[in-house]
């Protein structure tokens, strides 16, 4: 780390030559002012004290400076010598009072108080400018994480929406192709059920053709259970939605509708006898009546609830 205050003597120094603008000394200065400003800037700009990039050569700058002035090639002279010989001319003294002014005046500005208070607030700007930036950046990363994540989303949905449309759309091809097999099935049943019944066919007859008919059913029944399987490996696969319950939902109403053909059609070949069909009536019968029941228990439960609720806050109210 490094300062502002040692990145300006740095850059100072860096930007001359003369050994004399490099330690900021005057023609008057004596060897021991000259080695009171040589430690303080050394101070400043050494490398095990500053992080700058350039501070080790900033460094041999001052240090070559304060060695040339040291063997005596430097414009300096000593106590003694200014009490015996004077200081020359009156000319080349304004122009050395001049010169030392300025660079007096430019060293105690940059280390005054306002000069340095002034460079805080702009540190303290710049930081806050910062540390906005990056919280920008943060945002604007976040933001375009969360639009890449709902766009592969979107389209893994629509993937799984395609898949299941396909499978959905062989399903129903393939009921189609159940229920036209069983059409044609019951139509040629009936057909050789009023032949045989018009040539009064004898019961062995009657058996073999019974017989078949439940072999033609076992085939149907198995083809059924594979596309459910087929449906329920489907269900697994994609999960429960909208759209696929109801899709389920006309699945079982297609089944519904099978099972009332087959019935149809075992009551007109004369497979299945009134009993059986008063049966299921009053099977369908009570289950729609025990889901009334149901029904009414939970809505009497759910205003019982609500009374006691109001009865609870009238109460704790008129406490």
């Amino acid at each position: 780390m490094y300062t502002i205050a040692q990145e300006a003597e740095i850059n100072r120094i860096l930007s001359s030559s003369a050994p004399q603008t490099i330690l900021q000394v005057q023609r008057s200065s004596t060897k021991q002012t000259l080695k009171q400003t040589y430690r303080i800037k050394a101070l400043l700009v050494h490398p095990d004290k500053c992080d700058h990039p350039r501070a080790e050569e900033a460094f041999v700058r001052l240090r070559t400076a304060f060695e040339t002035i040291s063997a005596g090639n430097g414009p300096w002279r000593s106590g003694d010598e200014e009490k015996t010989s004077g200081m020359g001319t009156q000319r080349e003294r304004e122009r050395q009072d001049s010169f030392e002014g300025q660079q007096t005046r430019s060293s105690s500005h940059l280390y005054s108080r306002p000069h340095l208070f002034q460079t805080s607030i702009r540190l303290k700007e710049a930081y806050l400018s910062a540390q906005q930036a990056r919280n920008n950046l943060e945002n604007a990363f976040e933001t375009a994480t969360e639009r890449s994540y709902a766009r592969a989303q979107s389209r893994s949905h629509q993937s799984d929406r395609t898949a299941y449309r396909s499978a959905s759309a062989k399903l129903h091809k393939d009921l189609h192709s159940t229920k036209k097999s069983l059409d044609d099935t019951l139509d040629q049943f009936i057909l050789e059920a009023g032949h045989l019944a018009d040539q009064s066919a004898s019961m062995p007859g009657f058996a073999s053709l019974r017989s078949r008919s439940d072999e033609e059913m076992a085939f149907w029944r198995e083809m059924d259970k594979s596309s459910l399987d087929e449906l329920r490996a489907f269900r697994e696969q994609v999960g429960e939605n909208r759209a696929e319950r109801d899709t389920m939902s006309e699945v079982r109403n297609r089944e519904r509708e099978v099972a009332d053909e087959r019935l149809r059609w075992r009551r007109e070949a004369g497979l299945a006898g009134e009993k059986e069909e008063r049966r299921r009536r009053e099977k369908r019968k009570k289950r729609k009546e025990k889901e009334q029941i149901e029904k009414q228990q939970k809505e009497e439960a759910k205003r019982a609830e609500s009374v006691e609720g109001i009865t609870r806050d009238l109460s704790s109210s008129s406490i």
